[in-house]
Order: structure tokens, then sequence, then C-alpha cells
């Protein structure tokens, strides 16, 4: 056997990547232990490198014998507990004369602990940690290993224990307990003489020396025998130990394969945008096919390393049978690629649909707080009720419509009067709910009715002031008209009057109800409210849920949401299901109460049961967005399905959605349109994703005039996007319209798109569609800076070339700076220039060149051939041909001339690189190309 020195080591796999710190690389120490037997010397070492620790245990024979032993080692770890390991190849050590215990391969024992996280019980160690509390050995079953056998031996030493305080090792006195006799001396084998007399007339004798030679020569035999088997032994453990090593790494890449497939399937969360969500989801899922591949290579590795465990050393036939299985196996491992494929995009999606109704959680939640705080600043105005509280005749109101339930919707819809006047009769003004009254006939809903003010022109002011902020705030704006009314007398009578009349008058009615509708209807809403409280005394629900809606409105005075839930809830007592409804939604908003979803969900639930269309949709909702319960989509599904059946189809947009994402149902395009087209009449969303599918040809053959009309339709409904998606269809070829693309991007820039700012900018700047204005183009990208680098990057060009003529280069490299902090490659390109023709202070190649790194790096293609063009004549830097080249090629690649001819040119006159005539003429075919 050669006397090679190998290690046996026993590895101890730790989640380390979180110890303040740690190094990578593997740092190996001595362990001092106590020499229990003179006839051996064990050395062992420990290293602790990245997420584990290992342990190595070195036997050397200090005498002229060979041994075979038993050695065990127990340990006592941190965070692991306790672990016994027997040391050798079969569980023995063959020790050579004077050699050193040699086994072909290292065997691996692994050990986890269960725990994610050691930081809080691994133990210092000078300069890093240690898992090791204590380490204590024996020999067992010591034998020479001679053709005669001794009585077997136990050598037992005392443990090393490590000082968890200082993390070093203390040597413990060496002691030695032996429970063997006195060490034999080897079996001598005597020969014996003997005479044999031949009956054929002769004899013959073996000398003694003779016979003393064969019974040496037969025990070297059997000794040299004795050592061939062990030698053929640890030939099959190497073996062994080794394919089992490959089939272990191999299982454990198959591992971290689908663990990385797995983390492709999570999204990171806490996106401040839907641009930042769609960003990580695209990169993951074009990440997904090449983990896929990957864990089907390591499967088949797997198979591969498994057949080399199980066939090795067999006939050809089992080979033969080995390797089928591994093709078939990879078969297998390729439809199972392709499934895995499928579900880890599917739970993308799924993913992405929960960030993305969280996103929308959040900006419904916070535009719903914003917009609430601005109509606080436009409160219920009133009317003077005498002549002392004015001394003018004519006084001026605006007014607005808004149903408050409306507020967390997507864009809701606030209708605001022109300015009106407002005269005197017989010394007083017309009642405040007369006025609220013609309005409310005009537009049902609340009616805030705004002033009063003294001049026209202050009316006008407050009017436009709620105009603009009510459209910032996301309020789409509808106009009404209202041109006053001829002055009576039943006009100038106060609330109280009124109040008192409708008493009286509630008092006589023998059907309360109804006649508690029809002035309700007329807009007269406190002498409905005295019939409806008349009705309600009697018992009828209906009666009260008017009530409900006049407190929840604020049609009788102040709004109160307390007063709401009270007559809601006592009307949904008596049955009443719409009532049901609208306590669901106090629920949901917690308006007048606490925000309770789950009690949402028990009250829309309710009112589903009865067969109410309107509450199976809310419930369908509820199990969409997890509110109340958990994500149920298949749930949703069945009551969208049901509402629409019922006649209610605000559904039909989330049943477009679940088919268009396979949510709990197989992709289905077809379907999807045909429901989001159901909800484009009311639904802007809805109607843009049909104009989608029509015009990206999703599951329908592409028809940009039909995507057109549905385009309008959304914008018509508030989508802003839409209108830009109409300006993106007439400037795309082979139709280009430009001055009509003109027009829908301004539409959808006035709206708020960020894009369509953008597109407004970028056609003032180049001239596009109208003459060139590089104010306006300012003007435009200056509106989103916030939000675009492009913006930003424009802004700097702008300043570069000089807004009115005059260049302003501080100005242009301050807006370059902000984009490029954002990532904006040309931007980037732009700072490096500047530095290079000296526009930001004194010229400075090197600045010039960090820049046209970070440009080129990031894909620009003029900071590319800029900085070939720097290794090329070696400005600044050392000159480079081969970077020279590798940089004109990716500028080449994205269509510079310039790199061209320059690629042309060096592997023609082989510049830096070997001649190649066949490249050249591709170059130089290229510029031409280009050029046509």
């Amino acid at each position: 056997m050669s006397n090679k020195s190998i290690r046996f080591y026993a590895v101890i796999f730790t989640v380390l990547s979180e110890f303040a710190g740690f190094h990578s690389f593997a740092q190996r120490k001595d362990i001092a232990v106590a020499q229990i037997d003179q006839r051996f010397t064990v050395s062992i070492q420990k290293n602790w490198g990245v997420g584990f620790e290992e342990y190595f245990f070195t036997i050397t024979n200090n005498t002229n014998d060979a041994y075979r032993l038993v050695m065990t080692v127990d340990l006592d770890l941190a965070c692991v507990g306790k672990k016994k390991l027997t040391i050798g190849l079969n569980k023995f050590v063959y020790l050579p004369p004077n050699g050193k215990f040699t086994p072909e391969k290292d065997n691996d024992y692994t050990y986890n602990s269960g725990s994610d996280n050691f930081k809080d019980c691994r133990l210092k160690d000078g300069n890093s940690y240690t898992l090791l509390k204590e380490l204590k050995y024996e020999f067992s079953d010591i034998r020479l290993a001679t053709a005669a056998k001794t009585e077997p031996e136990k050598t037992k030493a005392e443990p090393a224990r490590t000082n968890t305080a200082s993390g070093t090792s203390a040597k413990v006195p060496e002691q030695t307990v032996t429970k063997s006799e006195k060490e034999p001396t080897p079996t001598i084998v005597k020969s014996n003489t003997s005479t044999s007399t031949s009956q054929n007339n002769g004899n013959s004798t073996r000398s003694n020396a003779s016979f003393t030679a064969e019974v040496n020569q037969n025990l070297k035999k059997q000794n040299d025998k004795f050592w061939s088997d062990i030698a053929e032994s640890d030939r099959k453990t190497e073996t062994q130990s080794a394919n089992l090593m490959t089939s272990y790494y191999a299982a454990k890449a198959v591992q971290n394969a689908k663990t990385g497939l797995n983390n492709l399937t999570e999204l990171s969360g806490n996106y401040s945008s839907v641009q930042e969500l769609e960003a990580e989801f695209r990169a993951k899922s074009s990440a997904i096919n090449e983990q896929v591949q990957e864990l089907t290579e390591a499967r088949n590795n797997n198979l591969q390393a498994a057949k080399e465990v199980l066939f090795t050393g067999s006939g050809a036939s089992e080979n033969a049978l080995g390797q089928a299985i591994v093709g078939f196996g990879a078969i297998f491992n390729s439809i199972k690629a392709d499934k895995e494929a499928k579900e880890a995009r599917d739970e993308l999606r799924r993913a992405r649909a929960a960030e993305r109704t969280k996103l929308e959680e959040q900006k419904k939640a916070l535009t719903q707080e914003l917009r609430m705080n601005f109509l606080d600043q436009f409160p219920d105005g009133g009317i003077p009720q005498t002549s002392a509280e004015s001394g003018i005749k004519e006084l001026y109101f605006f007014s607005y419509i808004l149903d408050r339930r409306s507020i967390g919707e997507n864009e809701p819809t606030v209708f605001v009067t022109n300015v009106f006047p407002l005269a005197r009769y017989k010394g007083k003004w017309p009642s405040k709910s007369t006025i609220s009254g013609d309005i409310s006939a005009l537009k049902p809903g609340e009616v805030t009715l705004m002033g009063y003010y003294s001049t026209k022109e202050q009316a006008e002011q407050m009017q436009g002031s709620f105009v603009n902020l009510a459209a910032k705030t996301g309020f789409r704006i509808s106009t009404i008209r209202y041109a006053g009314r001829e002055a009576n007398g039943n006009d100038y009578l106060s609330d109280d009057e009124k109040k008192g009349a409708a008493v009286e008058l509630a008092k006589n009615s023998t059907d309360a109800f109804k006649d508690g509708l029809k002035y309700f209807v007329d807009k007269d809403f406190i002498s409905a409210y005295e019939f409806f409280k008349k009705a309600a005394k009697e018992g009828d629900a209906e009666a009260m849920q008017y009530i409900g809606d006049m407190h929840y409105a604020g049609s009788i005075g102040t709004r109160s949401f307390d007063q709401a839930f009270a007559w809601y809830k006592m009307a949904a007592d008596n049955g009443n299901v719409e009532s049901m409804v609208s306590i669901g939604g106090q629920y949901l908003h917690g308006n007048g109460v606490a925000t309770n979803l789950p009690e949402a969900l028990n009250w829309y639930k309710k009112g589903a049961l009865k067969g109410h269309a309107i509450s199976m949709y809310l419930l369908g909702k509820c199990y969409y967005n997890a509110w109340g319960t958990t994500q149920n989509v298949k749930a949703a599904r069945e009551w969208f399905l049901k509402a629409s059946a019922n006649g209610c189809n605000e559904g039909a947009y989330y049943l477009g959605l679940i088919y268009f994402n396979g949510w709990d149902t197989p992709e289905n395009n077809l379907e999807a349109l045909r429901w989001f087209k159901v909800a484009s009449p009311a639904n802007g969303i809805a109607a843009e994703y049909a104009a989608d599918m029509y015009y990206n040809g999703w599951g329908v053959k592409e028809d940009r005039t039909q995507a057109i009309e549905l385009y309008k339709k959304a914008a018509a409904l508030g989508e802003k996007a839409a209108a830009r998606k109409i300006g993106e269809i007439y400037y795309s070829e082979p139709e280009a319209n430009p001055a009509e693309a003109l027009k829908w991007f301004k539409k959808a820039a006035d709206d708020g798109d960020i894009l369509g700012n953008q597109y407004m900018g970028e056609f003032n700047y180049f001239g596009i569609g109208k003459k060139k204005d590089l104010p306006e183009a300012a003007q435009w990208f200056k509106r989103i800076t916030f939000e675009s680098a492009d913006a930003m990057y424009y802004l700097g060009l702008i300043n570069l070339e000089g807004e009115t003529g005059t260049p302003d280069n501080k100005e242009a490299m301050n807006w370059f700076l902000k984009a490029a902090e954002k990532g904006h490659a040309s931007a980037t390109f732009y700072i490096g220039s500047m530095y290079h023709e000296g526009l930001a202070g004194p010229k400075s190649v090197t600045k010039a060149l960090n820049w046209y790194k970070k440009s080129a790096s990031m894909g620009d293609v003029n900071g590319q051939l800029n900085l070939a063009e720097f290794y090329f004549y070696g400005a600044g830097v050392p000159r480079n041909y081969t970077e020279a080249i590798a940089w004109y090629t990716k500028a080449a690649e994205q269509g510079h001339e310039h790199a061209m001819l320059k690629l042309s040119e060096m592997y023609e006159t082989g510049t830096g690189t070997t001649k190649n005539p066949v490249l050249a003429k591709k170059w130089l075919d290229k510029t031409h190309a280009n050029k046509k």
C-alpha cells in the first residue's frame, strides 16, 4: 500500500451566511489531543469554512509491525449535539509498519441540526468560530496484522476540551489507560522430522531446513494475500465512495436547482409602483426557462450518478440496462420540466396578482384619504335666511354632486355646476333644500352647495380651484348647467318651516312610505324624511333604508355615518337586502364603524344568499381580493357568474381577468375577451383589456380598427393609458398619422398619463406632427421628472442645446446626473462627453473615460464606441487592441456604422488581431446594408 497521507474528515454542515465577520475561506487549526498509546500518534485538525466545519484525523504507526484497530471519536458540538464517529474503511484502521492510515478517499459524514441559524449558539475561537465543545477518542480491538492473532486491546484517551470563553483548545495531560496484557510475541512454527520407508526398494527423507523454508514460504504467501485482500477492499471501497460522493453532490445540485426555481416563483414585495413590480415579474419570468433547464440537467446528472453507484462492476447486460434507465429518465425529466415551467409561471402570475392587489389597495387607501382631505376643504355652504345677513340683493354659488361611496373607486365622477346667482324675494333668500332639489333634479345625487360669494369673480375663482384639485386627486369632472329659477313664496320657506309643515302632513298620511317617496323624488328631503319616519315606525323596512341613505348622504343636514348604520341595521334586521349591502360597505370602508373585513363579507353573503345580484358581485370581490378571508379565486368566479346571471355585470371585468391570467382555471383568451366586452360599456379598464387583445391578436385575429374603438371607449371612461395607446397606433407604421397621434397623446398627458407627457415632450423636441418647440418640450418633460429618467435626460439635452438659444451647461449636467442616478445609459454617456469636451469645467480624460465605461457597460452604443476609440488610440489608457475590438463589436452589433468600418479595417490589416478577410468583408457589407 502506498505511503500517501490521506485524511479522514467529518463534515458538519451549518448555516453561517449571517455570521458577522465571517470569512469565505476555511481556516484550518490544530486541535490539541492526548496521545494515549505510544505505538500510535494521532493528529487532529479542524476547518471552519463557508457553511461547514470539518475535522481531519491522521493516525501514524510508530512501530515496525502492521496493525489493525478500531478508532471511535465522540464529538460534543454546539448547536448540533453529541455525535459518535468510527474512523476507518469498513470500520477498521489498517496501519502498515511505520506508516500512516491512508484510505484512498476521504469519508464524508453529514449532520443536520435542524436549525437555520447558529449565530446564537456558536463558540468564539480566536478570530473565527467553532462548534466544538469537547472531543475524545479511544482505540479498541487492536490486533497485529500477521498470520497469528493477538488478544484484543482497548486504549482510551481523556477528552480534549474547548475553552469556550477564549475559543482556544486546552491540551489535556497525556494519560494512558490500557486493558491489554503484555504485548504478545509472534507465534513460532516448529518443523518436525519424519522418515517414511518405501515398499518399492527405496526410501525418501526430507531435511529439516527444507521443510522450514517451505513453511516460511507459505507464511509469506498468506501474509501477501492478507495485504492484497486489504488493497482490493480499499480499491472497491474507494470506487464505491467516489460514486456515492458523486451521487450525493448530484442530488444536492437537484435540490439547489429546485430551490432556485422556487425562488423564481416568489416576488420580493414592498414595491413603490406597478412598474417596479412588472420589472421584477418580467425578469423572473424570463429566468424560469433557464432555471428549469438547469434543474433538468441536474436531474439527468443525478440519474447518471445513480447508475454508476448501482451498476459499476456489473456485467455488460446490467450496464446496458442502467444506460437505458438513464435514457428513459432523461425523456421523463424533459416532460416534467415543461410541466414545472408552466407551474412556476402560474405561481409567479399568482404572486404578481397578489402584489398588484396589495398595490391597488395601498393606492386606493391613500387616494381615498387624499380625496377626503380635499373634500373637507370644500364643505357644504349655506344661504342667508334674512336680509340682515347680507346687504346686497344678489349672491353667487356653485355646486357639486358626488356619491361619496364611490370615493374609493379608480376614477369617481364629480358633477360640477356653473357659477349661478341667487336673489332675495320679499327680504328672504331661497331655502337651501329648494336649490339642492333643483340641482339634483338635473343629476341625482348628494348636492353640496358652495357659497355664498358676493361677486361672480370670487365664485369663479373658487370653482376653478375646486375643478383643478379634483382632477389632481383623480376625480373625473363632468359639468352641469344650472340657470337658476324664478322665485315664488314656497321657495323661500326656511327648512324649519318646511319641517313643521311636513310633520303635520305626515300625521294624516294613509300611505306614509308612498308619500315620502314622492317628496324624495321631488328632492324635498325634509318632507320625505318625516314621511319615511312615520312609515318606519309602522315597520316599513324600505323606509328605514331610505332614512339610512339620507343620513349617509347628508341630505337632511350634516352627514352621519353612525345614524346611517343604525337605520341600515334596523332595516336589515327586518329583511331589507339593500341595507345588508350598505352595512357591508360601511364595515369594508370603516365608515361609522371600525373596519372589519370578515364582517363585511358576512353581510355581503347574507344578501347574496337572498338572491341579491349586487351582493353576489361584492361577495365575489371579497373572495377575489382576500377581504375577510383567504383568497379563493374559484369561489370568486362562481359568485361573479351568479351575479351576471342575475343581471349584474360589474363582475364581468374580474371574470375577464381570471380567464386571461389562468387563475384557478386554464387560460382562455376567447372567454376573457367575451367578459371584458360585457363589462366594457361601464368599465374603462375592461374596455382597455379588450382593445389590447384585438391590437395584439391575443385569442382573436388582430383588428386595429376594433382596438381603436375600444380604446376610445376606455378613454371616454377615464382610462389615461387608453388615449396614449390610440396615439401609439396612429404613430406606428404603416399608416402613421403624427398629427392624429399628437392629439391623443395630449389627451393622455392632460389626464395625467406619464408616457403621454413624455410623448408630448418628444414630439415637441423633435418636431413630430408640429414645429420643433424646445420651451414647450421642456414644460411637458418637467411635469414628469418625479417619475421619468427619460424626462430628465431630455431636459439635459434641451439645456445643452439652449432652450432659448443660449446653452446652460451647468443645468444640463444637473439633469444628466439625476437621470444617470436612475440608471439612464445615454445620460451617463453625455456626462462623459461633457467632461471630454470641457463643457463641465476643465477637460478631464480620466473622468470622461470613467463615465464612458459606465455607459458602455449599460449598453449605450455611443459609450461603447468612444470606449473602443480610447483603447484603440491609447487615449487616457494604454493602447489595447483586444479591448478595442471587443467594444467596437458591441457597438457594431447595435448598428453603429463607424464601429463596423473600424472592425473591417482591423480585420483587413490584422491590427491587434489575425488578418481575417472574411470578417473584414462581413463588417464592410453590413455598412452598405445599413445605408440602404
